[in-house]
């Protein structure tokens, strides 16, 4: 959550719970510039039935345009960037507690000096890992905890197709913050759109001009069934975490049995990334409710669940993300 000097807030640390006690601890933490560790405990108070430690720490201007500006830098390559927080009750000599940003390429946040090697080190951790981990750093005599926190680029979509239906699935893509381009046949005049997504004239055989990552998913809605094949045939060899299907399970197999006719390879892993019939089952009859279902399971796909009622999981709603305090200590 960021919190400015007028006491304005964006985002959210608790739902609602706890923005508003954070904001006034805020305001002095930006007078004295010193990061300060805050504990919650609901259990008693506001009946959330956990606690909860949040670190509130002033940004000068010059660290948050670094941060900022290396966080642009790696989401415009498509990269990773690791916050790196250091924080507990021994500061170190030669880094202050606060955040620093790990670039993938190993870009040191400050310019005059290099991060200390555990740093670098757990960064890359938590960079293969890809989640959230903590660990103890010796720095210079100086035994403090430091948070390594994965910012990953937006999901990347791309939705084939012109109908009225594809529009409500980039219209609500880009709400989600995702990188949206909607790629028409160069046969089709294209349609009107707002300005939070992007469109691209792009025929099968004209795709070099998009951009394939581990962040991507594919949609294809043309309506056309040429065009569905001719689509197909070039995205499944990229094998996609997300390829969806709009269109039944018969049409479907017809599409793919083509595809084999025409000599297209149909291997088992990029088969396991296609969905077809498209979207959770949630009943959805309307282009918006469609889109809603279609991006629902888009995002369980990059989360790695299997969507479903929380009610019936006995599992903790989330993963563990943070490492045990028995993780190893970096020095």
């Amino acid at each position: 959550m960021l919190i400015d000097d007028t006491g304005e807030t964006i985002g959210l640390v608790s739902g609602g719970c706890l923005e508003a006690e954070v904001a006034k601890h805020a305001a002095g933490t930006l007078r004295s510039g010193r990061p300060e560790l805050l504990t919650f405990d609901t259990r008693a108070q506001l009946g959330c039935r956990g606690a909860v430690e949040i670190l509130v720490e002033a940004f000068a201007e010059k660290s948050a345009e670094q941060l900022f500006s290396a966080a642009r830098g790696c989401f415009q390559r498509r990269s990773t960037l690791i916050g790196a927080t250091l924080f507990g009750e021994n500061e170190p000599s030669d880094i202050p507690f606060g955040s620093y940003p790990i670039s993938i390429d190993g870009i040191p946040a400050l310019p005059a000096m290099e991060l200390p090697e555990p740093l670098m080190q757990g960064g890359q951790a938590a960079l293969e890992a890809d989640r959230i981990l903590t660990r103890r750093c010796e720095l210079h005599g100086a035994s403090s905890e430091a948070l390594f926190h994965p910012l990953r680029p937006p999901l990347q979509l791309y939705v084939f197709g012109a109908g009225p239906d594809a529009l409500p699935v980039c219209s609500f893509a880009a709400q989600l913050g995702w990188k949206v381009t909607l790629v028409i046949h160069p046969s089709q005049a294209p349609p009107a759109i707002d300005d939070h997504y992007s469109i691209c004239a792009a025929g099968p055989d004209e795709m070099a001009s998009l951009s394939f990552d581990p962040r991507t998913a594919a949609v294809v809605m043309t309506h056309n069934y040429g065009r569905d094949l001719a689509y197909l045939a070039r995205l499944l060899p990229l094998r996609l975490p997300y390829l969806g299907l709009l269109g039944p399970r018969n049409r479907r197999e017809s599409l793919l049995g083509d595809l084999t006719a025409y000599g297209v390879a149909l291997e088992e892993e990029s088969l396991a990334s296609l969905y077809s019939p498209i979207g959770l089952n949630i009943g959805a009859d309307t282009p918006e409710e469609i889109a809603l279902s279609i991006l629902a399971e888009i995002k369980a796909v990059f989360a790695g669940r299997r969507a479903g009622f929380l009610r019936d999981s006995r599992a903790p709603i989330h993963a563990a993300a943070v490492a045990s305090p028995a993780s190893p200590v970096l020095t």
